[in-house]
């Protein structure tokens, strides 16, 4: 699988290595105002995390586990802003996806851009049809996000753990 390029974003598959890179964006407190996992403490916990995340037994058999790194280029290079997921359900192929971007890189469209090419991959080499985002109900910037890219509510009440439920079908193309 070639990494997705949008401009300046890029996406590449998560790999062990990446931990010190991703520990910077995790370490930062306002990352996890909506989220409800711990705080990682060092690199080690991070690379732990990682490791259980790769491991081909991790997810039941009938799931697949997709991890991408959201890099973004700046004066030549490549930066490790984030991170974009999806828990992909092979028999539904429907995905569940998720992101984390260094609040030093919200509101500049690099979250729009690579939940985009993490879409293209799901269709292309995962055969997902139906993705879906579960989102804190105050978190307004996520929920601007999925609606700029063609989601739309699933549900008109919040799931059992208090999460709005967006889904959008991927018959159309994933660039728009």
């Amino acid at each position: 699988m070639n990494p997705g390029s949008d401009r300046s974003v890029t996406i590449e598959p998560l790999r062990t290595g990446h931990g010190p890179q991703m520990f910077e964006v995790l370490r930062d407190e306002a990352v996890y105002e909506y989220l409800d996992e711990p705080r990682p403490e060092s690199i080690e916990q991070v690379e732990k995390r990682h490791a259980f995340m790769l491991d081909p037994d991790s997810p039941p058999a009938d799931e697949r586990w997709l991890n991408w790194l959201i890099n973004e280029r700046q004066s030549g290079r490549s930066v490790v802003v984030g991170t974009v997921q999806a828990t992909v359900n092979l028999p539904e192929r429907s995905a569940v996806i998720a992101y984390i971007l260094s609040p030093n890189h919200w509101g500049r469209g690099i979250a729009s851009a690579a939940v985009k090419l993490m879409l293209v991959e799901l269709i292309d080499d995962h055969d997902v049809q139906t993705v879906q985002a579960f989102i804190d109900p105050a978190n307004q910037r996520s929920i601007d996000l999925v609606e700029r890219l063609g989601f739309a509510p699933a549900q008109e009440s919040p799931d059992d753990e208090g999460n709005l439920v967006y889904e959008r079908v991927l018959i159309t193309d994933p660039k728009t």
